[in-house]
C-alpha cells in the first residue's frame, strides 16, 4: 500500500531561511546535476504551492512579519523556521498535487502560524513537498514549542494519517527496525564512496549539517583520525575592577541623588586622573 508521512525540522541560525528557500526552490546549482541529487530534466515538474517565487522574497517575508508583529531581535540559536516535510512513497499512484494542497491546509490550520513557503518536489526519487512555517504566535516566537516532544509529534503523524493521507488511500510507513551495528557500517560505508565519488556534494546544506551532527555526537575518533586534538575551552577574560567601576552608564532622563552618590564614591576610589599629585608635606588648598 502506498503511503505518506510529516515529519518536522526546527531551523537554528541567522540565515537559515534563505539558506532553505535556496534549496527548496532550486537556487543552488551544486545540488543539480550528475554530482547532486536532483533530476534537472524534471525540475520543471515542481510547483510553488503557496509563497513568494525568490528565496530572497521567502526570507524578506519571514523579516517583515516578525517586525510586524514586534519581533526585534532574536537569540543566535533561536529557532527561525519550521520545516514540515510532506512525503509520498516512489510507488504512489495518486494526484499528489492534491495530497499536498490537503496537507498544506491542514498544517496552516494545525499549527495556526504563517506559511512563508510551500514547494512541491517531483524532481527526485519520491515526491515530496517543503513547507517553512514561522513560528510566531501573539507575538511572540515559539519554534521549539511548536515543534514540541515525542509524544506530540507521534500525535501530529497520526492526525495527519487519519485526517490527510487517509483521504486519498494512502497509508502509514512501516516502522522500521533498528538497524543492526553490520548495517551501520556499511551504511556509513556507501556515504564516504559517495562523498569521495562527488566531493562537491559537501558543500550542500543538508549533507553539510547531517555530517555535523553525525560527527558532534562523538568527535574524538574523527580527530584522532585526522591528527587533531579536541579544541580546549577558551575561558572568558573576567573584567577588572577598573573595568567594572567605569563602565559606560546609560544616561537617565531624571536625575537620580543615588547614581550621583556612586559616581562620587567611584571618583573617591580611583581618583580624578585631570587633577595635578599632591605632593607629601604640602597643602592641598595652596596648589
Amino acid at each position: 500500500m502506498s503511503s505518506a508521512y510529516v515529519a518536522l525540522k526546527k531551523l537554528v541560525g541567522a540565515g537559515i531561511v534563505l539558506t532553505a528557500a535556496r534549496h527548496n526552490l532550486r537556487e543552488i546549482a551544486a545540488e543539480i546535476g550528475p554530482a547532486g541529487h536532483i533530476d534537472a530534466n524534471r525540475m520543471h515538474l515542481n510547483r510553488i504551492i503557496d509563497g513568494p517565487q525568490t528565496a530572497v522574497e521567502v526570507a524578506s517575508l519571514a523579516e517583515e512579519t516578525m517586525r510586524a508583529a514586534g519581533v526585534r531581535k532574536l537569540r543566535k540559536d533561536a529557532v527561525r523556521a519550521v520545516e514540515a516535510l510532506v512525503s509520498l512513497s516512489a510507488d504512489s499512484h495518486v494526484d499528489v498535487m492534491s495530497v499536498f494542497s490537503d496537507a498544506l491546509e491542514w498544517l496552516r490550520g494545525h499549527f495556526e502560524v504563517p506559511v512563508l513557503s510551500a514547494v512541491a518536489h517531483l524532481d527526485e526519487s519520491a515526491p515530496h513537498a517543503h513547507v517553512l512555517l514561522l513560528p510566531l504566535r501573539d507575538g511572540r516566537m515559539i519554534g521549539s514549542d511548536l515543534v514540541g516532544n515525542r509524544a506530540q509529534l507521534l500525535a501530529l503523524q497520526r492526525g495527519f494519517a487519519e485526517d490527510v493521507a487517509a483521504r486519498h488511500g494512502l497509508g502509514r510507513p512501516k516502522a522500521q527496525k533498528r538497524p543492526t551495528a553490520s548495517m551501520r557500517r556499511r551504511g556509513a560505508e556507501m556515504a564516504l564512496a559517495s562523498l569521495r565519488g562527488a566531493p562537491k556534494r559537501l558543500s550542500e546544506p543538508g549533507v553539510r549539517t547531517a555530517l555535523l551532527e553525525a560527527i558532534a555526537a562523538d568527535p574524538e575518533p574523527v580527530l584522532r583520525a585526522l591528527g587533531l586534538s579536541m579544541p580546549e575551552l577558551v575561558p572568558r577574560r573576567s573584567r577588572t575592577f577598573v573595568q567594572i567601576m567605569t563602565r559606560a552608564v546609560k544616561a537617565e532622563p531624571d536625575a537620580n541623588p543615588t547614581r550621583v552618590c556612586d559616581l562620587m564614591a567611584t571618583e573617591t576610589l580611583l581618583g580624578d586622573a585631570r587633577a595635578p599629585p599632591v605632593l607629601e608635606g604640602a597643602n592641598p588648598t595652596s596648589l
